[in-house]
């Protein structure tokens, strides 16, 4: 009897997956991947009492899982981490490399399809990301303004995208996105797509020390709280303009202010963590100023006032604290500039450059008129003094 032939399945099974990496490069840069991954779902299973690793659920809003409490789903979830990274779901190029001089027409005009065959490869370098990112949002730009341009950041996925790759990476490539030049441009993309949350769990992991992905590749404090402080300063500074506005950044940073440390301590009652949030709360409060007419009745006052706190707590006595004190939206207080420029040693502002003292002498206008209009005469007399003489001292 002649023999039923056997069934040939590779057909099949090329058409299901493209093939799996064959360089070397590419099947470490996997290996890194499943390793990585693997650790943070044994992490998750067998927790420390630290914050949970992102997973890809957080990755979009768009689909809620449906009983994230099964086991079947968590089992799903993981393998979707990782049949998403690029390295599974992209046939790259014969060569593609993070330096070719072929790439920049084609980054100019599909940026994200460069840079997902550049991590299909194995490949995806901090310079090679960045300009992937810049080119997206030259091209984005180039077609859209305003409320459109926020709009077609959104629907191009770049936020998604990004985050799907970085959670299902290796803790080298994981690095990448935090650097000081990457912060300030995904997090354009992250707030258009209004994918804070997944922000916030970086937030948390950096605050953890454990971005990188499990207990093995624990980050050192000193760069933690290093990119802590960039991503939190660049995520306020897209939230006020791409995302929600003033009062939705200013949510986010006092939000920040209660993450907790790898030490159980909130970032603002830990002395070596709350220096990071001074560059954020110094750039909300330009763009309160900058943004007065909108602001003044956009932000809750008890919002405003945990705002203030913070300040407060990271700059006492300062002038960024006295100003954000005058432009509070129900109670704006004139007297902490008053007692700011009566702790001033005696001709300090000549030391200072003449934008300083422009900033200084605004300010000193702000509380003046909030001191009258609040008939608070003994502190405005003595203000309008200080300033006539300072005034006089530096004129040409």
């Amino acid at each position: 009897m002649k023999g039923t032939p056997s069934l040939n399945y590779a057909p099949w099974l090329k058409n299901l997956h493209p093939p799996l990496p064959r360089t070397p490069r590419q099947s470490q840069q996997l290996l890194n991947a499943l390793t990585s991954s693997f650790r943070r779902q044994l992490d998750r299973e067998y927790p420390s009492n630290r914050t949970p690793t992102l997973d890809k659920d957080e990755v979009s809003e768009d689909h809620p899982p449906k009983n994230p409490e099964s086991s079947s789903y968590a089992t799903d979830k993981h393998l979707q981490s990782i049949l998403d990274n690029p390295l599974f779901r992209v046939k790259p190029r014969k060569e593609v490399k993070a330096k070719d001089p072929s790439q920049d027409a084609r980054l100019a005009k599909e940026p994200m399809v460069v840079f997902e065959e550049l991590a299909a490869a194995g490949n995806v370098t901090s310079a090679a990301l960045s300009n992937c990112l810049v080119s997206q949002l030259l091209l984005l730009s180039g077609k859209k303004s305003g409320d459109d341009f926020v709009k077609a950041m959104r629907d191009s996925r770049t936020a998604s995208r990004i985050a799907s790759w970085w959670s299902a990476s290796d803790p080298q490539s994981r690095r990448l996105l935090f650097l000081p030049q990457i912060t300030p441009l995904i997090t354009k993309f992250l707030v258009a797509e209004n994918m804070q949350n997944v922000a916030s769990n970086w937030l948390k992991l950096l605050a953890q020390q454990d971005a990188l992905g499990g207990e093995v590749f624990r980050l050192k404090k000193k760069d933690a709280r290093i990119w802590f402080g960039g991503l939190l300063n660049d995520l306020v500074l897209a939230e006020a303009r791409y995302g929600g506005g003033i009062e939705s950044a200013m949510r986010l940073y006092v939000s920040a202010g209660s993450i907790t440390t790898l030490d159980q301590t909130s970032i603002i009652d830990d002395e070596f963590w709350k220096a990071t949030l001074l560059s954020a709360g110094g750039h909300l409060g330009q763009q309160i100023i900058q943004n007065e007419p909108e602001h003044a009745g956009g932000v809750e006052p008890n919002l405003y006032e945990n705002y203030v706190h913070i300040i407060n707590t990271v700059a006492a006595n300062s002038l960024l604290h006295a100003c954000m004190c005058m432009h509070h939206p129900t109670q704006p207080d004139g007297r902490p500039y008053v007692l700011y420029v009566q702790a001033l040693p005696q001709d300090r502002t000549a030391s200072w450059s003449k934008v300083r003292r422009e900033h200084f002498m605004r300010a000193g206008f702000t509380a003046l008129r909030i001191l009258l209009d609040q008939n608070r005469t003994v502190h405005a007399t003595w203000l309008a003094k200080y300033m006539q003489k300072t005034i006089s001292q530096h004129l040409d």
